[in-house]
C-alpha cells in the first residue's frame, strides 16, 4: 500500500509541477543572455553585496516588461491574432518580452564584470 500512495504523490507532484516547469521554460529560454551573465558575475563577484547599486536597472526593467507587454498586447489585440498559452505565438511572444525586459539588467552586469576585470 505504501507504494501505491507514494504513485500517487509522485503523480500529484508532476501534475503541480508541469505548469512551473512549462513557465519557466518560457522565460528562461528568453532570458538566457542574463543567465549566462548573471552565472560569470556571480564566478568572478560572488553574490551581489550591495542590492541598492542594481536599483535603477531594476526600474528600467520593470518599465520596459510594462511598455512590452502594452505593445504586444497592443500588436495582438489590433491584428485578432488569437492567443493560447500552448501556440507559437504565445511562445515567441513571451521570449520577447522577457528578452526586452531583462535588457538593462544585463547591462548592468556586464558593466560590473568589465569594471572588476579593469580594477583586476
Amino acid at each position: 500500500m505504501k507504494s501505491f500512495g507514494k504513485i500517487i504523490l509522485y503523480i500529484l507532484i508532476g501534475i503541480l509541477l508541469l505548469p512551473a516547469i512549462a513557465i519557466s521554460l518560457y522565460l528562461s529560454l528568453g532570458g538566457f543572455l542574463f543567465i549566462i551573465l548573471y552565472i560569470i558575475n556571480r564566478k568572478k563577484n560572488g553574490t551581489i553585496t550591495n542590492p541598492k547599486e542594481s536599483r535603477s536597472y531594476k526600474i528600467a526593467c520593470t518599465f520596459n516588461a510594462i511598455i512590452a507587454t502594452l505593445i504586444a498586447y497592443i500588436i495582438i489585440h489590433d491584428n485578432n491574432i488569437s492567443f493560447q498559452f500552448l501556440s507559437w505565438t504565445c511562445y515567441f511572444t513571451i521570449q520577447i518580452i522577457t528578452f526586452v525586459t531583462l535588457i538593462p539588467m544585463c547591462v548592468y552586469l556586464v558593466k560590473k564584470i568589465k569594471r572588476i576585470e579593469i580594477e583586476s
